[in-house]
C-alpha cells in the first residue's frame, strides 16, 4: 500500500502539483487575447439557423443549416449545413475552407486541403474491366 501511495505521489510530481497539470501551447500575442468583433446567431421556428463570427485576429466563420425531410415511414430527417471558415496561417497565408454537411457526411473544399494523387491509367483500366466483367455476370451493383 505504501508503494502505491509513493507511486501516485511520484506521478503527481511528474505532472505538476497533484492534478494542476496543464499542457502548454505556444501562443503568440495575436491568438492569446483576441476579441470577438462580430457574432450573430439566428434560430428559426422550423429548425433553420445561421451564425457567423469574426475575431480581431482575422478568424471568421459562418454557417447556415436546416432540417430536411428524407421521407419514409417514420419520416427521416437530416440536418443539412453549409458554411465557411478562414484564418491567416503563421506563415502569413490566407486559408479559407468551405464545406457542406448532410446525411452523406462532411465535405470540406479549399486550396489548403491535401489532395490525393491522380489514379494511374492502368488502375482506371482495371476498374473498368472489372465493372464490365461484373455486368456480364449479372452483378450490376459493382
Amino acid at each position: 500500500m505504501k508503494f502505491l501511495v509513493f507511486l501516485a505521489a511520484l506521478i503527481g510530481l511528474a505532472f505538476g502539483q497533484f492534478g494542476n497539470y496543464r499542457p502548454t501551447f505556444r501562443q503568440t500575442g495575436r491568438e492569446k487575447d483576441s476579441i470577438i468583433l462580430k457574432s450573430n446567431f439566428d434560430l428559426g421556428p422550423n429548425g433553420n439557423y445561421q451564425y457567423g463570427y469574426e475575431t480581431e485576429n482575422g478568424i471568421t466563420g459562418q454557417e447556415s443549416g436546416f432540417p430536411r425531410n428524407l421521407g419514409g415511414f417514420p419520416p427521416a430527417v437530416a440536418e443539412t449545413a453549409q458554411g465557411t471558415f478562414s484564418w491567416t496561417s503563421p506563415e502569413g497565408q490566407y486559408i479559407s475552407i468551405g464545406y457542406t454537411a448532410d446525411e452523406n457526411g462532411y465535405h470540406p473544399v479549399g486550396d489548403a486541403l491535401p489532395t490525393p494523387p491522380p489514379i494511374p491509367l492502368a488502375i482506371l483500366r482495371s476498374i473498368e474491366y472489372n465493372k464490365a466483367k461484373a455486368a456480364q455476370r449479372g452483378f450490376n451493383n459493382f
